[in-house]
């Protein structure tokens, strides 16, 4: 019995002769290419002028929404990327 104490390292074909790291970073692209751009929120605020309660509101959640972009096509890196080598 052969126990696997490192991790994988090697490369694996699928049936169609794409290696995993080929299939994995495809994957990783074609979700970044689906990743929207951010709100312009300096020409929001400014279009808005003095904002309403509910558009504080919305305006946080549209930063919000702009730091889970920011931070987001990195994670997806980083976990295709974990993957590859837990593969």
């Amino acid at each position: 019995m052969h126990t696997h104490t490192h991790p994988h390292t090697h490369t694996r074909t699928h049936t169609q002769g794409v290696s995993r790291e080929d299939f994995i970073a495809g994957v990783a692209r074609d979700i970044q290419s689906k990743i929207p751009e951010g709100f312009d929120l300096p020409l929001l605020k400014k279009e808005i002028g003095i904002p309403s309660p509910t558009q504080v509101v919305l305006l946080q959640e549209l930063e919000r929404w702009n730091n889970v972009l920011t931070v987001g096509p990195g994670l997806v890196w980083q976990l295709l990327l974990a993957q590859l080598f837990l593969w």
